[in-house]
């Protein structure tokens, strides 16, 4: 069964900040840097670092010998950590990466190798986490999970933060053990008002003086189709009307018209994700532009060549198996969402999404449960928003794509 509707009967308004952290970095690398930044500053990531050093992590082929020491020598590291002493330092290592102290003959062994030469504070600090083992192995990688969350919803809300705030990112970080449920955790009200409470990245200082009133924009922007509206059986023409703004700049709107029967042109959800940003023109000069944030309205119009019977249906006489009315089956709600919406990352493994089918890359998250899978797809995890591209989607029918996901990674 087809429905087709009158203008603007069905309109969706669809918000989404894209920046480059989740594209040109490995998933590898930013999950080690994200680690680093938990134990040697007891505190998340901000995105721009982790990007930054994910990429020269990667660069150098994943050896942080190669990054630690220029990573460990910060203007941070000298105020917070500068006069402390070689013992207190390791103490603080521990607390940070497992929230305990040091044994004394650990105690002992460290400072002796920092004092003498043979190592520096940073170097030690990768080399007790990569010597982690049972509880604090767990605490170390649940508070570098937490860390990834949060650094993802700073980035995915736009917002920045500072010295001044880095007593609240330890503090955010400090609580959390082996036993601790990472979902649950970043999707708790304490978690998110942390976020919320930070100062938004959009003044003048973060747009690096440009002069707003000169910008020119050089950009052309695909239109990107609501997922859902085929599996609700909906057809006609649309028009896509963006509202664009550059790092907080608002740019001239742009209309784009649009077919909803074009949704399933994979190649264009895939370059969308992959969407690069043209440089803008400031002052004459251009200047590359960290992140486009954008909001749509979509707004469906009749299309003549459906004909309708007033109650807006239209009876199809061919074969109906795969209409909508059979998505209350739990595994076809699943595949028909992931046609339509997963498979743009877990398609092809953009963003670091584990491949569907690949059992390799889902063992060990299948191994955390569904319901935790769950929670991190609704709540977003890592470079993966909330919800993902599936804005629209109910939590059943996450869980059902997930399920999907997984009985096809087994």
């Amino acid at each position: 069964m087809k429905a087709s509707v009158p203008s603007a009967l069905f309109t969706v308004a669809i918000s989404a900040l894209y920046s480059p952290i989740s594209i040109s970095a490995s998933m590898q690398s930013i999950e080690s840097v994200q680690s680093i930044y938990v134990s040697y500053y007891g505190r998340p990531g901000d995105p721009v670092g982790v990007e930054w050093w994910a990429e020269q992590l990667d660069q150098n082929g994943g050896d942080l010998s190669q990054i630690i020491d220029q990573f460990g020598n910060s203007e941070e590291y000298q105020e917070r950590f500068g006069d402390l002493t070689t013992s207190s330092l390791i103490e603080n290592l521990y607390l940070q990466m497992f929230g305990r102290s040091v044994e004394t003959e650990g105690l002992a062994w460290w400072a002796g190798q920092i004092d003498g030469g043979h190592v520096t504070l940073a170097k030690a600090a990768v080399e007790i986490a990569n010597g982690a083992q049972d509880d604090d192995k767990e605490t170390l990688t649940n508070r570098t999970e937490v860390a990834l969350s949060f650094t993802n919803y700073v980035e995915t809300l736009d917002k920045t933060f500072s010295l001044e705030d880095v007593d609240t990112l330890r503090n955010l970080i400090l609580p959390v053990d082996s036993a601790t449920d990472v979902a649950a955790f970043t999707s708790s009200a304490s978690f998110m008002n942390a976020v919320s409470a930070l100062p938004n990245n959009n003044d003048s200082q973060n747009n690096g003086g440009i002069d707003t009133s000169k910008l020119e924009p050089l950009i052309t922007v695909e239109p990107i189709y609501p997922p859902r509206l085929i599996a609700r059986g909906i057809e006609g023409q649309c028009t896509v009307e963006f509202d664009l703004s550059v790092e907080g700049i608002p740019l001239n709107p742009v209309a784009v018209d649009c077919n909803p029967s074009r949704l399933f042109d994979r190649a264009s959800l895939v370059a969308i994700q992959d969407f690069r940003y043209a440089p803008y023109v400031v002052n004459g000069e251009a200047i590359e532009v960290q992140g486009v944030q954008y909001t749509f309205t979509f707004a469906l119009e009749d299309d003549d060549s459906s004909p309708t019977d007033g109650n807006n249906d239209q009876t199809d006489d061919g074969d109906n198996s795969d209409d909508t009315d059979d998505m209350g089956d739990s595994e076809r709600a699943g595949e028909q969402v992931y046609e339509m919406s997963c498979v743009v990352c877990h398609g092809i493994g953009a963003a670091g999404a584990p491949v569907t089918g690949n059992v390799e890359q889902w063992a060990p998250r299948i191994e955390k449960g569904i319901d935790t899978l769950v929670a991190n797809a609704i709540n977003g995890v890592n470079a993966m928003p909330p919800r993902g591209v599936c804005l629209d989607c109910s939590d059943e029918e996450i869980r059902a794509v997930v399920e999907f996901m997984i009985n096809s990674s087994q």
